[in-house]
C-alpha cells in the first residue's frame, strides 16, 4: 500500500509535468517549473494526505494513538521548515518535504486499511480511474511524437501506432469495467496498458533516440531558415525601394543586415553538421539550408559591391538573380519538409513578386535608356553595348540564366518595335544595324538553355 500511495504522487507530478511541457511546446510560451515548483506540488500533496487523514478518521471513527498524532503534528513542523527554506535552499526543502512524507505514510496507511469494506472498494475504484487518466494522458503525448517524427520522414514501425491504439482501447475497456464493479478486471487491463508504454516508450529511447535529435536539429535549421529567408526578402524589397529614392546608402545598410541574417544561418549549420553524420531528411534539409544561405549571400555581396560603385542596375540584377536561383531550392525543401509548406509557399509567393518587381523596374530602365538612344540617329552602338554588357553579367555568373532569356526577350521585343516603328524614309543605316543586332539576340536566345 506505501509504494501504490508513492506510486501515485509521483504519477501526479508526472502528469503536471507533462501538462506543463505541452502547454510550452505548443504556446510557445509557457511558464517555466523550476526545483522549487517541485517543492510546492510535493508540499500540496503531503498537506493533503494530513487533512484525509483527519478527516477519515473523525468520519469513519478510527482512533489514531498518541504516537500517530505526533507523527502528524512533527510532519506539519517540517513542512512549515521546508517553506521557509526553499528560496534559499531548494534541496535541503525538498529532503525535508520527504522526509514529512515519510512520517506521514504509515498513518495514512493505517486509516486506508481501516476504512470500512465499501469505502475500500470506493477508494480502489477512484485510484484506478485517476491510474487510467494518468495513462492515457501518457498514451496521447506518445501518439502526438511518433506523428510528429512520422510526419518528417521517420520510420516509425506500425506496431507502435497499434499499440498506442490498443492501449486507449484497453483504457475504455477498463473504465467500462469500473462501472460494472470489477475492480480486479480493471487492474488487469490496466498492467497491459503500462507493458504497451513501456515498449512504446523503450523504442523511443532506445532505437529512435539519435536519429530523433537529428531530426529536431534540422527543423531548428529550417525554422531559422524560413525566418532568415523571410526577413532577407523583406531587406530586398526595401533595398529596392531606396533604390528607387536614389537613397543607396539606405540600400547598403539593408543589405549589410541581410548578411548578418544569412550568417546566422550558415553558423547554424556548421554548428549541427558534425551531429548529422547519416544520409536523410537532416542532411538534406542542411545541405539545401546552407546552399540557399550561400547563394543569397553571394549576391547581397554583389549587390553592396555595385552599389558602392554606384551601379544601383547591377546590384538589382545580382538580387533578382539570387532569387531566380533560390526558387527551386525552396521547391526541394517543400517536398522534404511537408509539414512547413505552407510556409515555404508564403515566402515563395513574396520572393517571386520581389524579383517580378526588380525585372519590371530594370526593364523600365533598359527601355527608357535604349530609347533615348534610339531616338539619337548614330546612337544605336550604345544598345549594342547594353548587350555585350548583359552578355558579360551572364558569362561572369552574375545573373541567373533565367534572367538573362527574360532580358534577351525584352532586348529583342524593343529593336522588334524600333523596327516596326521606322518610317519607310528614314536612312537605311539604323534599320541594318538594328536588324544585325536583332539577329544578335535571336542567335543567342537560340543558343542559350537553362
Amino acid at each position: 500500500m506505501l509504494m501504490a500511495i508513492t506510486m501515485a504522487v509521483a504519477s501526479s507530478l508526472g502528469v503536471i509535468a507533462l501538462a506543463n511541457a505541452d502547454q510550452q511546446s505548443e504556446g510557445g510560451a509557457g511558464v517555466a517549473r523550476g526545483p522549487e515548483h517541485a517543492v510546492e506540488v510535493l508540499t500540496s500533496r503531503v498537506e493533503l494526505l494530513i487533512e484525509r487523514i483527519r478527516e477519515f478518521s473523525e468520519k469513519y471513527n478510527i482512533t489514531l494513538n498518541e504516537d500517530m498524532n505526533s507523527l502528524l503534528s512533527e510532519a506539519e513542523a517540517v513542512l512549515n521548515e521546508a517553506n521557509q527554506l526553499k528560496e534559499t535552499n531548494v534541496t535541503g526543502a525538498l529532503h525535508k518535504v520527504l522526509y514529512a512524507a515519510r512520517l506521514v505514510m504509515p498513518v495514512y496507511v493505517y486509516v486506508i486499511q481501516n476504512l470500512p469494506p465499501t469505502v475500500k472498494d470506493e477508494f480502489a475504484v477512484r485510484r484506478t480511474e485517476a491510474e487510467f487518466q494518468v495513462r492515457e494522458r501518457t498514451l496521447l503525448h506518445l501518439n502526438a511524437t511518433v506523428t510528429w517524427l512520422s510526419e518528417r520522414s521517420l520510420d516509425i514501425p506500425e506496431w507502435v501506432f497499434s499499440n498506442i491504439t490498443r492501449a486507449i482501447n484497453l483504457i475504455d475497456e477498463g473504465r467500462q469495467a469500473l462501472r460494472e464493479g470489477n475492480v480486479t478486471g480493471a487492474k488487469t487491463l490496466l498492467r497491459e496498458v503500462d507493458d504497451m508504454i513501456r515498449r512504446v516508450m523503450s523504442f523511443l529511447k532506445e532505437d529512435l533516440r539519435v536519429k530523433w535529435v537529428k531530426t529536431v536539429c534540422g527543423e531548428k535549421v529550417l525554422m531559422a531558415l524560413i525566418a532568415q529567408v523571410n526577413a532577407l526578402v523583406h531587406i530586398v524589397n526595401e533595398t529596392v525601394e531606396s533604390i528607387e529614392v536614389s537613397d543607396l546608402e539606405s540600400a547598403v545598410e539593408h543589405l549589410n543586415a541581410a548578411s548578418r541574417k544569412i550568417d546566422v544561418v550558415l553558423s547554424l549549420v556548421e554548428t549541427l553538421k558534425p551531429y548529422v553524420t547519416v544520409n536523410g531528411v537532416a542532411t538534406d534539409v542542411l545541405s539545401l539550408s546552407e546552399e540557399i544561405a550561400t547563394k543569397l549571400k553571394d549576391a547581397v555581396e554583389a549587390a553592396k559591391t555595385a552599389l558602392n560603385n554606384e551601379d544601383p542596375d547591377s546590384a538589382l540584377l545580382a538580387l533578382s538573380g539570387a532569387l531566380d536561383e533560390v526558387q527551386p531550392l525552396l521547391n526541394e525543401l517543400k517536398s522534404l519538409v511537408k509539414w512547413k509548406v505552407n510556409e515555404l509557399k508564403w515566402i515563395e509567393g513574396l520572393m517571386v513578386r520581389v524579383r517580378d518587381r526588380i525585372r519590371e523596374k530594370v526593364g523600365m530602365r533598359i527601355a527608357i535608356y535604349v530609347g533615348a538612344l534610339a531616338r539619337l540617329n548614330g546612337k544605336v552602338s550604345q544598345l549594342e553595348g547594353s548587350l555585350k554588357a548583359l552578355k558579360n553579367l551572364y558569362v561572369n555568373k552574375r545573373i541567373s540564366c533565367e534572367t538573362y532569356l527574360t532580358l534577351l526577350n525584352a532586348i529583342k521585343q524593343f529593336i522588334e518595335k524600333l523596327l516596326g516603328e521606322l518610317p519607310p524614309g528614314m536612312h537605311e543605316m539604323p534599320r541594318t544595324r538594328l536588324n544585325n543586332l536583332l539577329t544578335q539576340v535571336s542567335t543567342e536566345l537560340n543558343n542559350t538553355t537553362c
